[in-house]
């Protein structure tokens, strides 16, 4: 039987249990987090992104998702594992249909790069094209943008007295 809403870890009100002080700089690094977010977006999903971009995007998400470690440690662990949660089943899904050749969107080859991805293996190709982006950009972005809506979310809750 589940228990109330108070013994659930992912709705529980010591999710939000910040100080006046803590507002602000949470406030802050959620400005910063923003926009390193929104720099890492930008060199991620821009037309015509290349390696070089693709990665500086990547790891401009990473950092921003790190940032939100130290703006509120309860909501990262919280989305880190909501993130780990929704992507190790795609990632079960995404090795199955690279080795059975389902013809979906789970094995389906970037544009141009069929020749280029078909030559490299089986191992390989999972690496390349699941385990790389499912966890370090997928879940990133999960942290990010979770813990944009749960600042906003924060700003407006009513800190527990003590």
């Amino acid at each position: 039987m589940m228990g109330s809403m108070e013994d659930d870890p992912l709705f529980s009100p010591k999710l939000i249990d910040f100080k006046p002080r803590k507002r602000r700089v949470g406030l802050i690094v959620a400005v910063l987090i923003v926009v390193a977010f929104s720099v890492g977006a930008y060199f991620v999903f821009g037309k015509d992104a290349q390696i070089p971009q693709l990665l500086a995007g990547i790891i401009g998400l990473i950092i921003a998702a790190s940032l939100q470690m130290f703006a509120w440690r309860g909501l990262f662990n919280t989305l880190m594992a909501y993130g780990l949660a929704a992507r190790i089943p795609v990632l079960i899904v995404m090795f199955l249909a690279l080795q059975g050749h389902w013809g979906t969107h789970y094995d389906a080859l970037p544009p141009g790069q069929e020749a280029r991805f078909r030559d490299i293996g089986l191992i390989r190709q999972f690496i390349n094209l699941a385990l790389l982006p499912q966890i370090f950009l997928w879940i990133p972005f999960t942290i990010v943008v979770g813990g944009l809506f749960g600042g906003i979310a924060g700003l407006f809750a009513k800190p527990k007295n003590r």
